[in-house]
Parts: C-alpha cells; sequence; structure tokens
C-alpha cells in the first residue's frame, strides 16, 4: 500500500514516468569486490532507464549498465528493522552502505509507519547527511521536482490534491510545480504522530501543502 501510493502520486504526472523504473521490493545490482551484491529497496525510482529488450520481465536492474543510479530508495522500517543503516562492507554488505558508497544514490529516505518519522539523507561529499525539512514537514527530491512529505490521513489529501493515499502516516509525493500552494483555508492536524480521529467530518490533514499545478484552489 505505502508503495503503490508513492508509485501513483508520480505516475500522475506524465514527464516523469517516460523512460522511468518505478518499482517496489525490486532487486537493485552492483559488483562489489569480484560479487554481485543486489539490495530490494521498498521503493525505488530511476530516469532514464534503458528499454528492456527481452520477452521476459525485468527482474532486477544495474546502474550504468541499464541506465543512471536511482534518484531515490526508501526503506520502510518494522518493528525490528535490519541492515537499513548498516555500514558492514566486508563478509556482509549493509544498505547504508550499499547505497552511500557502492551506488552512490542522491537521496536515502527510511520511513517509519508505526510512528510517522521519516528521515531523509542527502549525497553530500561521498557521505549521506540528515537533512532537516521545510516549514512543512516536507522535503524536497531534486530530479523529481516533488516534495516527499508525511501525513496522518491521505483520504483527504487524495480528494483534494491528486496525491496518492489511504492510510494513516503514509509518506507520500507531492508536485511543487510553479511553487503554487494549496488553499491555506485547509483545517490543520499535527504530524507528530499523534492519531486523529480517520472518519466523519471532523478528520483533519496536515496543514497547506505544494500541489501540482493542475490542481484547483
Amino acid at each position: 500500500m505505502l508503495a503503490h501510493g508513492l508509485r501513483q502520486s508520480v505516475v500522475d504526472s506524465p514527464e516523469l514516468i517516460q523512460d522511468a523504473l518505478i518499482v517496489a521490493n525490486f532487486a537493485l545490482c552492483a559488483a562489489v569486490d569480484d560479487r554481485t551484491i543486489c539490495k530490494a529497496p521498498d521503493w525505488m525510482y530511476v530516469r532514464p532507464v534503458q528499454p528492456w529488450p527481452h520477452s521476459y520481465p525485468r527482474r532486477s536492474y544495474t546502474p550504468h549498465t541499464e541506465g543512471t543510479v536511482p534518484f531515490v530508495v526508501m526503506e520502510f522500517l518494522s518493528a525490528t528493522y535490519g541492515d537499513e543503516y548498516s555500514v558492514e562492507h566486508t563478509e556482509e554488505i549493509g544498505k547504508w552502505f550499499f547505497y552511500e558508497q557502492v551506488i552512490k544514490v542522491p537521496r536515502y529516505v527510511i520511513f517509519r509507519p508505526h510512528t510517522g518519522r521519516i528521515e531523509v539523507y542527502a549525497l553530500e561529499s561521498e557521505r549521506y547527511d540528515n537533512q532537516n525539512p521545510d516549514e512543512n514537514g516536507r522535503y524536497l527530491i531534486p530530479g523529481l521536482d516533488l516534495f516527499l512529505g508525511v501525513w496522518e490521513d491521505l483520504a483527504k489529501v487524495e480528494r483534494a490534491l491528486g496525491c496518492a493515499g489511504g492510510m494513516r502516516k503514509e509518506s507520500y509525493f507531492c508536485g511543487r510545480k510553479n511553487g503554487r500552494k494549496t488553499n491555506a483555508s485547509e483545517p490543520k492536524t499535527n504530524v507528530s504522530g499523534r492519531k486523529t480521529n480517520a472518519s466523519g467530518p471532523k478528520t483533519k490533514v496536515s496543514g497547506p501543502i505544494i500541489a501540482n499545478s493542475k490542481t484547483k484552489s
């Protein structure tokens, strides 16, 4: 559900899907010390990629061989997470090391569905640096021209702005085209993790967000 919502919000922008690979739990591969190492990020966006020449489905992606480095990879943490923060690079290759030092993905996102916390790391001077959100709690993803954020009630956001959603405390993408904001009179909600009533007319969403230029005020 989380990955589907992210994909849908990108698919709604035709210019972002041309020659793009938008996948979930998909093998991202590279050669490391004569070994082929693959990780399967929970969500990944790559553009452009070379056309797939085979009749069978693509099952993995290798940057530089099949296209460019992904713009962003995302991991959804469970209550007992694994190697999302691991910099192990000897016998095993941790995901953090793989994305940062091997693939060199410009943006690495870690999302905790149980708390609604999102962490965005930017590759700066060959190391991931923790990014601060803007005043509305969102992060710009360069190359996609979209902001990444967290909403507690995405159903209302989807109706109002055309962003994908449906579950509480999901991540989402919304366009920043022309920097145009939505109606500031939209009711606001705290996004610190406090639950709100998701049913009935009292449902609230967090403050104004940046919307696609085609969105009506």
